[in-house]
């Protein structure tokens, strides 16, 4: 019976698919300069949880009302974006003539649909490098490691969600120098955004691998201990994913996902593939070493792309304009 419970919450939570759909809001408030939304837009999930979760404490709840109000705080999170996003619109005059036309799927510029196609596949793979390996770790070592894996990863995502921030922020401001032909700007850029991330990340790293056993086996229980062990590997990671973090908005930037696509999408098929064979071939701590490999490459590959596309960006900016042979006739 608690089995068909847990299944049905299961089922309904999912049904979040549908109002999760925030990409295009985020979209707005970012061209439209409006960072201070998303930054308050940022605290408004946590804040929910946190009220929710002190409110079924006190009132001696169980997990489906934990569950409940998880959902409820997703949902006001995203009706607070679309509404942030709406109102920016409507000040900017944007909302006018919306509906004047009939709804077409023409893309208004020329390679908009293949900049979008590549820009979903990259953005599933990202969500797949979040969400797999969980399922991956119950597969490969038992249900009991993946809770201590989710937990090193929870811990571990503390910086990830300021990388995440970050390429939310930078990723107008480089579309912005690459449209005033000022590319030879970016890469100097890139060197002190990375290496910011980098320096942050092994502070971090440093504070787990020291506290980290004795703090998780105060706050949790002993068995949750191994899980600073792993957290410390995947800061390790994700100080090396930060080292690319502004290279992918840049490949974006300059106009071409695919590369990102590319970069990103050998990383995390290196980082499922090694998950499951160091997994079963050195047990707790192999899942971690995968993503440390996976992420190494894709920050080679990430260096090496934004290299060429960057070189190539100020090859055009230096070039002489073309001359116009009907206005000189």
């Amino acid at each position: 019976q608690l089995e068909k419970e847990f299944l049905e919450a299961a089922l309904i939570y999912s049904s979040l698919i549908n109002v999760r759909q925030q990409a295009s809001s985020f979209g707005v408030l970012r061209l439209l300069d409006r960072f201070d939304l998303l930054a308050l837009h940022a605290i408004i999930q946590p804040f929910a949880r946190c009220v929710g979760a002190a409110l079924v404490w006190y009132i001696g709840g169980d997990i489906f009302d934990f569950i409940t109000v998880w959902f409820v705080a997703a949902v006001i999170n995203t009706i607070v974006l679309w509404g942030f996003a709406l109102r920016e619109l409507s000040r900017a005059a944007l909302l006018k003539g919306l509906f004047a036309k009939p709804p077409t799927l023409k893309a208004p510029e020329h390679g908009l649909w293949a900049f979008s196609w590549m820009a979903n596949l990259d953005s599933t793979l990202a969500v797949a490098k979040l969400e797999l390996p969980v399922l991956l770790a119950g597969a490969v070592l038992g249900p009991a490691y993946a809770a201590v894996f989710k937990i090193a990863q929870q811990i571990a995502s503390v910086l990830v969600r300021g990388t995440q921030q970050l390429d939310e922020v930078i990723y107008p401001e480089l579309a912005r120098l690459v449209e005033e032909q000022r590319t030879h700007e970016i890469w100097p850029l890139i060197l002190r955004t990375g290496g910011a991330l980098v320096g942050i990340a092994i502070l971090v790293g440093a504070i787990v691998g020291l506290a980290g056993p004795d703090v998780l086996s105060t706050a949790l229980q002993a068995d949750y201990r191994a899980s600073a062990g792993i957290a410390f590997l995947l800061l390790i990671a994700a100080s090396i994913s930060a080292a690319y973090t502004p290279l992918l908005p840049t490949l974006y930037a300059a106009g071409h996902p695919e590369r990102a696509l590319i970069a990103r999408g050998i990383g995390v098929m290196t980082l499922l593939i090694l998950f499951v064979g160091l997994g079963k071939i050195f047990g707790g701590q192999g899942p971690a070493w995968a993503f440390i490999i996976g992420d190494t490459l894709a920050l080679i590959i990430a260096v090496r792309l934004t290299r060429r596309t960057l070189d190539e960006q100020i090859a055009k900016d230096q070039a002489p304009p073309v001359p116009d042979t009907e206005a000189s006739r």
